[in-house]
């Protein structure tokens, strides 16, 4: 799993640099209106060739030798930093944001929300959030292995007070 470091939290800056990280691999040849076209919301041409420019300056995207795009890491993180960063925060008001839109603009068979409000102890909180991260482990790993990726999606997950 390839980690963000101090240079390249702008990576978080945007939905649209993880977005096209995962997508330009999917699209063999695809030129950045191709790509513009896939995104939800609508992005300009533009904006993806500036994504793509700045996702292969910084490592995050490679062009192989047939001229495809490749992830140069096949998952992204964060690294130990403070949870209170600035970008990671304004990056997940972003992603919740984006799933509040697509409850009106996507349809259900193409999206997953739910809910579960409990009662939970301090103890209980502490045994979630390990589950939660053993999740993510497993979500990582499926996807690692995935060599047919044809679509990008958001997983947010959500657990608060």
């Amino acid at each position: 799993m390839g980690a963000i470091d101090d240079a390249h939290y702008s990576y978080f800056s945007s939905w649209i640099y993880p977005t096209i990280r995962e997508l330009a691999p999917t699209l063999g040849h695809a030129d950045c209106s191709e790509m513009a076209k896939r995104c939800v919301p609508k992005v300009s041409a533009a904006e993806i060739e500036n994504a793509i420019r700045f996702l292969m300056e910084n490592g995050m995207l490679r062009e192989g030798a047939d001229g495809n795009y490749e992830m140069t890491e096949k998952s992204v993180a964060t690294g130990p930093i403070p949870v209170a960063s600035l970008a990671v925060r304004n990056f997940h008001r972003q992603m919740s944001t984006l799933a509040l839109d697509t409850l009106d603009t996507i349809p259900v068979s193409d999206r997953n929300f739910s809910t579960l409000t409990l009662g939970i102890s301090k103890n209980s909180y502490e045994q979630i959030l390990k589950e939660l991260e053993e999740f993510r482990r497993k979500v990582v790993a499926i996807t690692t292995n995935d060599k047919e990726s044809d679509r990008v999606y958001q997983m947010n997950f959500q657990l608060f007070p």
